[in-house]
């Protein structure tokens, strides 16, 4: 037997927007799988923020972009270690 819910706009509203963000997170942790923060990478490479910052701008890391995360590839920083 079906039931029927009445609930105000603003309520609706609201629980809407938690459905949004609770997927949204999820789909970015699953996508971050193989991606490292700007922090995590300049622990990895025991360099400053900065340092990341103007290697990000000489070319030497590829940063990539996803929505206002910056992100590595962890196979890319590896491989630019051992280029190095």
């Amino acid at each position: 037997m079906s039931e029927i819910v009445i609930i105000q706009k603003s309520e609706l509203i609201e629980l809407l927007k938690e459905i949004v963000k609770e997927n949204s997170k999820e789909n970015l942790d699953s996508y971050n799988e193989g991606y490292l923060t700007r922090k995590e990478t300049a622990k990895l490479l025991k360099v400053s923020l900065v340092t990341l910052h103007n290697w990000n701008k000489s070319g030497v890391l590829k940063p990539h972009y996803i929505g206002n995360k910056v992100l590595y590839k962890l196979d890319e920083v590896k491989q630019t270690v051992e280029n190095f």
